[in-house]
């Protein structure tokens, strides 16, 4: 009796994972939130087969005046890493896929998901942005330290 409730629990999570964002085929995740005026982007870049978070510089004059990369690379831990990894495997991309892609005069959060050298972009305003892509952009400034009171993590 214990094997088949087992069994079948395993088998339901089994099928309801399907539709859900399968990180083994995801190349790279760059999820951003932009203003109205275009000048305050913050975006960041999800290396899903290096474990790694790169913050992004939005505007090339600033890498100019303040020396800095274009992409700069967060450190994190294995804890951090974990948490964000179960934030991700949340993200329904066929359920995104039904959301309808909003002006780009509003403020909006945007997803670049890159799996086996396709691009598949998404927009959505504050608004009508799925919980799971708030969520993980809440949990990479988390990681981050955009959102901590003890101060922001170590960026390389």
């Amino acid at each position: 009796m214990k094997r088949t409730i087992l069994l079948l629990a395993f088998i339901f999570i089994h099928i309801t994972s399907f539709a859900q964002l399968d990180l083994r085929q995801v190349d790279l995740l760059r999820i951003s939130l932009n203003d109205t005026s275009n000048l305050f982007i913050e975006k960041y870049e999800i290396d899903l087969a290096k474990k790694q978070i790169f913050y992004i510089t939005p505007i090339a004059n600033y890498l100019h005046v303040k020396g800095e990369k274009l992409r700069t690379k967060v450190i994190t831990s294995k804890a951090e890493w974990h948490n964000l990894e179960n934030v991700l495997y949340k993200i329904d991309l066929e359920e995104i896929e039904k959301y309808i892609q909003t002006d780009s005069t509003k403020n909006t959060y945007s997803l670049e998901v890159y799996k086996n050298k396709d691009v598949k972009n998404f927009r959505f305003s504050k608004a009508d942005v799925p919980i799971e892509i708030k969520n993980t952009f809440e949990e990479i400034k988390n990681i981050t330290g955009t959102n901590r009171v003890d101060g922001p993590a170590t960026v390389r």
